[in-house]
């Protein structure tokens, strides 16, 4: 990335988004050969199965995301997106999620869609927001406030 910034997602999400996939899968595959013949491979192939979309679903879509001024800067490794602060409509942690992703979600489409899933950086107790998550939130929040007033002062 060639941003210049403060960083707001965690060093594992390159990790998270592409390699956990592949051990999932590849140890998958592995356990579901190991299993053959045993009484447990319907119950271990049907518990791969049904869990292995969600899994995959909540990797793939990790984005990187880069405080820039009054932007983020929003990556999924192979292209970004500058988007200004003030398109941030709402902060949401995923709590019950591994590693607290957090979902950004904006007021108009962006390359990346409505919403975006980062994981931030920091360390996340139970029932505490993570601080980049509650930066991120703060800033977008004034963001969109200034903004509404520089439009009813040029309207």
């Amino acid at each position: 990335m060639t941003a210049k910034g403060e960083k707001l997602s965690s060093a594992e999400t390159f990790l998270a988004k592409y390699i956990g996939p592949l051990g999932w899968i590849g140890g998958g595959i592995y356990l579901t050969f190991a299993s053959i013949g045993g009484g447990s491979f319907a119950v271990f192939i049907c518990c791969f199965l049904g869990l292995s979309p969600f899994i995959l679903w909540e990797c793939v879509r990790l984005k990187n995301v880069v405080l820039d001024g009054d932007s983020i800067i929003i990556s999924n490794f192979l292209r970004e997106e500058r988007i200004h602060l003030s398109q941030i409509c709402e902060v949401n942690e995923l709590t019950l999620l591994a590693g607290h992703p957090t979902l950004v979600r904006f007021s108009a489409p962006t390359t990346f869609g409505t919403q975006i899933l980062f994981l931030p950086k920091g360390m996340r107790w139970l029932g505490k927001s993570s601080a980049a998550a509650e930066r991120l939130r703060v800033l977008s929040s004034s963001s969109r406030v200034a903004k509404e007033i520089d439009d009813l002062e040029a309207g």
